[in-house]
């Protein structure tokens, strides 16, 4: 089940970093971000049930330390999973 609620952070990340103008997208993207750095109780519980301290998640993602994508992948998937087992 952790595996579930990891995704459910990956793809938070991916939304908030979204680049581009479509309409929905850029409306996902502001939800996103806002769910992150509001880190409100659903935010907390998700962060919970991966097994990840939210104000880690959230001081990394404000730091920009979640980026998209690096040479070997996904680097908030690496984070996420290092950081939860």
């Amino acid at each position: 089940m952790r595996t579930l609620f990891i995704a459910v952070l990956q793809r938070a990340v991916v939304d908030a970093q979204y680049v581009g103008r479509n309409a929905e997208s850029v409306f996902e993207k502001d939800r996103a971000h806002n769910w992150i750095i509001d880190g409100g109780a659903q935010f907390q519980t998700v962060c919970m049930y991966a097994g990840v301290n939210h104000e880690w998640f959230r001081e990394q993602y404000i730091a920009g330390n979640m980026k998209k994508r690096t040479p070997r992948g996904r680097q908030a998937q690496q984070m996420l999973t290092s950081r939860a087992a």
